[in-house]
C-alpha cells in the first residue's frame, strides 16, 4: 500500500492506480497464500487447512510442512513475512492463523438455516462422526462429499470427539467464506438432514 502511494506520486493522474487490498493490515504474502489455497481447494479451502493445522499451537516448521504437504508453494521470504506477522517466537495459535486467513469475523456468515436442520436431526445438539458421515449426500457432489468426510473431524469437540452444532456451523461458515457462490449452489444438496 505504501509503495503504491509512492509510485502514484511519481506519475501523472491518468497513470495512477487505486487499489484496495482484500486483507488490509496483513502481509501481502498472507493474501497470496489465501488465493493459492482457494484456487487449489475451492469450497473446502479453509476446512482443509483447519484439518491440517489442528486447534492448538503451531510452530513455523509445522506450518511450513503443512503448506508443502498441501501443495502450496511459498517462497522463503514470503514464509518469513507470514510467520513474523503471527509470532515473534516460533509458535502461534492455529485459531489466530485461521481467523486471519479466512479474513472474516467469526459468526459473520449466517448459516442458521443449515444449523437448524442439524439440530432438528440431532435434538441433543451433537452427533458422532459416523452419524454425520451417514448424512452426507454422495449422489450430487461426490468430490465435495468425499472432502467433507475427510475434513469433518477438524470440527469435532477435542475432548469428546463428537460434532456439536457449533462445530457444524463453523464447518459451514468456512465453506461459505471459501466460495460464497459455490456454497449457495451446493448447500441444499450436501446433506440428507
Amino acid at each position: 500500500t505504501e509503495a503504491q502511494r509512492s509510485a502514484n506520486t511519481a506519475v501523472s493522474a491518468q497513470f495512477q492506480v487505486k487499489r484496495i487490498r482484500f486483507m488490509p493490515g496483513t502481509p501481502v504474502p498472507l493474501e497470496k497464500l489465501r488465493e493459492k489455497l482457494l484456487a487449489r481447494y475451492g469450497i473446502l479451502a479453509f476446512s482443509s487447512i483447519r484439518a491440517a493445522l489442528g486447534n492448538s499451537m503451531v510452530t513455523g516448521k509445522q506450518l511450513q510442512m503443512v503448506l508443502t504437504d498441501m501443495g502450496l508453494e511459498v517462497s522463503r521470504a514470503d514464509f518469513c513475512m507470514i510467520l513474523a506477522f503471527f509470532t515473534q517466537t516460533d509458535e502461534f495459535e492455529a485459531k489466530n492463523f485461521m481467523r486471519n486467513i479466512i479474513a472474516q469475523s467469526p459468526g459473520s456468515i449466517d448459516v442458521s438455516e443449515v444449523t437448524n436442520k442439524f439440530k432438528a436431526k440431532f435434538p441433543e445438539g451433537n452427533c458422532s462422526i459416523d452419524e454425520i458421515i451417514a448424512c452426507i449426500n454422495y449422489d450430487v457432489h461426490a468430490d465435495l462429499a468425499a472432502g467433507l468426510e475427510l475434513y469433518i473431524s477438524a470440527y469435532t469437540d477435542p475432548d469428546t470427539g463428537v460434532l456439536t452444532s457449533g462445530g457444524f456451523s463453523l464447518l459451514h461458515q468456512d465453506m461459505a467464506a471459501s466460495s460464497p457462490q459455490a456454497y449457495a449452489v451446493v448447500i441444499n444438496n450436501v446433506w440428507k438432514l
